[in-house]
């Protein structure tokens, strides 16, 4: 092979994986390429800023520019405790604090994190986290497994066109027609909740 096609070839294995946002209705809402490196901080700066962005730009559209929006952004990472402190030194900080954005530790992971990280940032002890557990991202991979012997020797385009078709499949398919059950499901549990702790506290 001359030195253009060998760099071409070599150049498909330069991407090593995906970095992916998710809502927590388990609508994918964003792809990128993990290019030579694992999963790195500046993936998650990127998906920061551009959410933040596009709140930003929502809230000067619709209502001008208050002081303060009237929500919070909350983000779940698996580690979280870094990123915090990454955020603080960016960029991005005085638009995380404009946008009211709150980092937090999904359920899975948080439990191998210290005892004041947990405090901090676990999804158990933040108040009106309600009931989830920020690990979208695990579920969707798992289903999504199977994909990556497809998309191994593909070329760029074709790689990009698979994910993009299982992620429309996935939205469109699973993750909509699910969204009814998903929120009356989640009701139902919170009622149970409810009903269940002024027992508790009767019994203590």
């Amino acid at each position: 092979l001359d030195e253009a096609s060998t760099k071409r070839l070599f150049g498909h294995f330069d991407v090593n994986s995906v970095f992916a946002g998710f809502c927590r209705h388990s609508f994918v809402l964003v792809f990128s390429d993990m290019i030579h490196t694992g999963e790195q901080s500046k993936y998650m700066l990127v998906l920061l800023h551009h959410f933040m962005l596009q709140l930003s730009q929502e809230d000067q559209k619709n209502h001008g520019l208050p002081d303060e929006p009237s929500r919070l952004l909350a983000v779940g990472y698996n580690i979280t405790c870094r990123m915090v402190d990454k955020i603080a030194r960016s960029p991005l900080s005085k638009l995380a604090k404009n946008e009211r954005l709150k980092m937090l530790i999904g359920l899975l992971h948080g439990y191998a994190h210290n005892c004041l990280c947990q405090l901090m940032f676990l999804m158990l002890y933040i108040y009106g986290a309600s009931i989830e557990d920020l690990e979208v991202c695990e579920q969707y991979f798992s289903q999504s497994n199977a994909l990556a012997l497809v998309t191994w020797y593909m070329s760029k385009f074709y790689c990009h066109q698979a994910i993009a078709s299982f992620a429309y499949h996935c939205n469109n398919f699973d993750a909509y027609p699910n969204l009814s059950k998903f929120i009356y499901s989640n009701y139902k549990q919170m009622l149970d909740i409810l009903n269940r702790v002024p027992n508790s506290l009767n019994l203590a």
